[in-house]
C-alpha cells in the first residue's frame, strides 16, 4: 500500500468521525462493522474479508478487556485424533440448556488453563506447533492438531489490516457509533503469534451446534481471537490514528 492509499483511506475514516455517533444498520454484535461496511460502500458478505484499496478493514467497540477476531482455522484432521468438528462435539459438548440445538460447544480455550469443558489449547513457542486437549483429572488426551504452514498463511492474509475502533452508545433504545480512532497493521509475525497463544493473549472460540434430526454439526470457527492489548506485538509495523484530530 503507497502512502497515497493510506492517506486516501484515513482521510474516508476521518469524515466518517466528523459525522459524530451513527445509527446502526442492524441489531446485533455484528452492528458496529455492518454500518462501517455501509458508511465506506462496501458490500457485505460472509465469504471474505471486508477489503477497501487492498486493506483489510474491521471494526471495533473501544472496551479494555475485549477481544478482535483474527481468523477461523479448522484443526489438520489428517494428523488430528479426531477428524471433524462433529466429532469434537460428540465427545466434548453438552446437551443445549436452551433447547435450541440438541448439542452444543460454545466456548473460549487457552493456553493458561482448562476451561469449564475441561479443553486447554497446547502450545509450543519453539517448535511453533498448536494443539488442543482434553484435561480431567489425571487424564489428557491431545485431540486437534494444527499445522503451523496454514497457521502462518491464515495469519499472512492478515497483512495489510485496519481496525477501526468505536464509542457506543443508545439513543432511543437503538445502538449508535461514532468511529474515533484506526490502527493499521502490517508484518504479523508467525513468532509472536505463538508466543501471545502460550500467555493467553491469543485464544480460541469453538462455536459448533447440532439441530435435532441432523447428523452433521455446525462449526462457526474455530475462531482465533486476540486481546486489543497486544495488536502491536504481533503485528511489526503498527500506527494508531485519532480520527478526530
Amino acid at each position: 500500500m503507497t502512502d497515497i492509499d493510506r492517506k486516501q483511506i484515513i482521510d474516508k475514516l476521518r469524515r466518517i468521525s466528523e459525522l459524530g455517533p451513527v445509527e446502526s444498520v442492524s441489531s446485533g454484535a455484528n452492528g458496529i462493522g455492518k454500518t462501517l461496511q455501509h458508511l465506506l460502500n462496501i458490500e457485505h458478505t460472509t465469504t471474505r474479508k471486508n477489503n477497501l484499496g487492498g486493506m483489510v478493514i474491521n471494526a471495533t467497540s473501544i472496551k479494555t478487556i475485549s477481544r478482535t477476531n483474527l481468523f477461523a482455522a479448522v484443526p489438520d484432521w489428517s494428523t488430528s485424533k479426531v477428524k471433524s468438528s462433529t466429532e469434537i462435539l460428540e465427545r466434548y459438548g453438552r446437551d443445549d440448556p436452551t433447547g435450541k440445538y440438541e448439542k452444543s460447544l460454545f466456548c473460549t480455550v487457552s493456553a493458561t488453563e482448562p476451561n469449564s469443558f475441561g479443553l486447554k489449547l497446547e502450545c509450543n513457542r519453539n517448535s511453533q506447533t498448536l494443539s488442543e486437549s482434553y484435561i480431567k483429572d489425571e487424564t489428557k488426551i491431545n485431540f486437534a492438531t494444527w499445522d503451523s504452514s496454514k497457521l502462518n498463511k491464515k495469519l499472512m492474509a492478515l497483512d495489510k489490516t485496519v481496525i477501526v475502533s468505536a464509542i457506543k452508545q443508545k439513543k432511543n433504545d437503538v445502538d449508535h457509533f461514532h468511529y474515533v480512532q484506526a490502527e493499521l497493521l502490517s508484518n504479523p509475525e508467525i513468532s509472536s503469534f505463538f508466543q501471545l497463544v502460550d500467555v493467553g493473549a491469543i485464544t480460541l472460540d469453538h462455536l459448533i451446534s447440532r439441530v435435532s434430526g441432523k447428523k452433521v454439526a455446525r462449526e462457526q470457527g474455530p475462531l482465533f481471537k486476540m486481546k486489543q492489548e497486544v495488536r502491536e506485538v504481533l503485528f511489526s509495523h503498527y500506527a494508531k490514528i485519532n480520527l478526530m484530530s
